[in-house]
């Protein structure tokens, strides 16, 4: 599954994001990739998209993507939280991702 992920990073990227594995689902009907955060990026807040320090990170999850050659795509990624204090909010915020 090496070449899907130079196919996607020639032609698809998620500004600090890398795709790290791809693999094929147990049914072996959908493909499904990992996601990561890019080493050295900062997290975004998803309420006032500003920059902070990651605090933990959310179970996996699973985002439809776009089908390639007749194989569903899921990008798999597990979100991280940030703190509030970023947009002056005391509660943990989750991090935008790409859409």
């Amino acid at each position: 599954m090496l070449q899907l992920i130079t196919i996607l990073n020639r032609c698809h990227r998620f500004p600090g994001f890398v795709y790290h594995q791809a693999r094929f689902s147990s049914d072996h009907k959908s493909i499904e990739i990992a996601v990561r955060a890019r080493k050295g990026s900062r997290a975004v807040c998803s309420r006032c998209h500003q920059p902070g320090p990651g605090y933990d990170q959310l179970a996996e999850r699973c985002f439809e993507f776009i089908p390639f050659w007749g194989f569903l795509v899921f990008l798999m990624y597990s979100m991280l939280r940030i703190p509030g204090d970023v947009d002056q909010r005391s509660e943990l915020m989750s991090i935008t991702i790409p859409k």
